[in-house]
């Protein structure tokens, strides 16, 4: 018997498809008179249709589409919202083209003036060393900027869209400002911070179209050909683009990301991020940490990469890709000494079952290697025979997820808010190599099945350092 879940699916598939019957039409008002929830649904997988497919599709027309009848209560919940409203005119396009779901989607944001009549769309407002590039235009703190293109050979700069959406950019870059809503990334780095009422903004490049589902993210667009798409919190829709064939729309979600080609038409997974001290926080470039870092478990489907904080390890820091956690000292004396100021790495939560994983670390030069582990777990034999106990104990602080809704705030500062303990081990390496860490799944402890991925970090060794005994 089929489920609501698969209803609702194989109806919106027929939906965008254009081919569902009045019978299906009827079927979805229902449920969205059922449960305002199921609209919500349908308006955000249509978001990511109609927006990435008006491209692929020439308009040639205005024709007569058939509307859905929305919930009053729905509607009056949301009539002074005029970006969901753009939401909604792309969403009950039932019968029309995806072109068409677009242009009713730009009336509406435009009746709401949301694109403003001077055609001013964004304002610069940060600057830090910037040199623009020839015949560019030389902005200044607080301009603002019409459509067009901006670039820049060294600097960062920041730029808010009248939208709300926040892009930094790291030079050299290129980009054309197209709308409050859009962006074209010609190439470089930025990261975009988009408000909730500023969902669906898209940005283009040579190899992908990339439209936001409220979020912050990622993009490094090259100018050898391909783009990154990271994935720091929220969720985005990506599609990959292709001279030969229609490729499919993929979600990425918080910790995910992908690099894509126009000529290989092909999306693959990018390992690993490194923080760093930037206005973007984020790069590729590995040279200036003491570790990298690869797995053995993510196939094709999986997008999950790790990220290498270089120096970064302090009170408060984010401890897994996948979960808002923090590290924290245990009490008022705060973390271990030895460990402050090291590189860590940023692993996944829900790898504490992965029984099969094996985690490749390479080593760029001597150091005091670290793993954290839950006292909840008793320690795997790879950790007994490789690492010793140090006897210093860090704490986890864990914030309420969309996973696990109870609990209470993040704390701040050392001792505030600690909800699991973790054991330090260490294994002191007097070259550079590779080492190899393995799973925790095989071992129950205390808390029998309970327990939270470990942690990994190093710190340079000093140059005069002996082997531990």
């Amino acid at each position: 018997m089929q489920t609501q879940e698969e209803l609702f699916a194989r109806i919106v598939a027929d939906v965008v498809d254009g081919v569902a019957t009045d019978a299906d039409v009827a079927e979805l008002n229902a449920m969205f008179d059922e449960n305002p929830q199921w609209l919500e649904k349908y308006v955000d997988q249509c978001d990511a249709h109609y927006l990435l497919q008006w491209r692929l599709t020439p308009a040639t027309g205005v024709p007569q589409i058939e509307s859905i009848e929305l919930p009053e209560a729905v509607v009056a919940s949301r009539r002074n919202n005029p970006l969901w409203l753009s939401r909604v005119a792309a969403g009950v396009a039932i019968a029309a083209t995806a072109a068409i779901a677009f242009w009713l989607g730009t009336w509406w944001i435009a009746t709401t003036k949301l694109i403003a009549t001077v055609n001013l769309i964004a304002t610069v407002t940060r600057l830090d060393d910037v040199e623009w590039a020839d015949g560019n235009q030389e902005s200044q703190h607080g301009s603002r900027l019409t459509p067009g293109t901006i670039a820049a050979s060294a600097g960062t700069c920041e730029l808010t869209l009248d939208s709300g959406v926040v892009v930094a950019c790291e030079a050299p870059f290129e980009l054309e400002l197209v709308d409050p809503m859009r962006i074209n990334l010609v190439t470089g780095r930025l990261r975009a911070k988009v408000p909730p009422h500023a969902k669906g903004f898209a940005i283009d490049t040579r190899d992908s179209w990339l439209v936001d589902q409220g979020t912050e993210f990622g993009v490094d667009a090259s100018k050898q050909g391909g783009t990154s798409v990271f994935v720091f919190d929220g969720k985005v829709d990506v599609q990959a683009k292709s001279h030969h064939k229609q490729t499919a729309i993929r979600r990425l979600l918080r910790g995910e990301a992908l690099r894509m080609m126009v000529n290989e038409s092909s999306m693959e997974r990018v390992m690993q991020i490194v923080s760093e001290d930037s206005r973007l926080g984020w790069s590729t470039d590995s040279s200036d940490s003491l570790i990298s870092v690869a797995d053995n478990i993510r196939g094709p489907d999986s997008l999950k990469y790790y990220e290498v904080v270089p120096r970064g390890f302090a009170e408060d820091v984010m401890a897994f890709v996948d979960r808002p956690y923090e590290w924290n000292g245990i009490n008022n004396r705060g973390l271990p000494p030895m460990l402050r100021g090291a590189d860590y790495v940023k692993t996944f939560i829900d790898d504490r079952h992965a029984s099969t994983i094996r985690i490749t670390l390479t080593i760029m030069e001597p150091v005091d290697l670290f793993v954290f582990l839950d006292d909840r777990a008793a320690p795997p034999e790879w950790l007994l025979r490789d690492f010793e106990d140090t006897g210093e104990k860090i704490g986890l602080d864990e914030k309420p997820t969309e996973f696990y809704p109870g609990g209470d705030r993040l704390g701040v500062g050392p001792g505030d808010s600690v909800d699991q303990i973790y054991h330090v081990w260490r294994r002191q390496l007097q070259e550079p190599g590779m080492v190899a860490l393995g799973a925790i799944s095989g071992s129950s402890g205390r808390g029998g099945g309970r327990r939270s991925m470990y942690g990994i970090a190093a710190r340079r060794l000093p140059v005069d350092a002996s082997v531990a005994p």
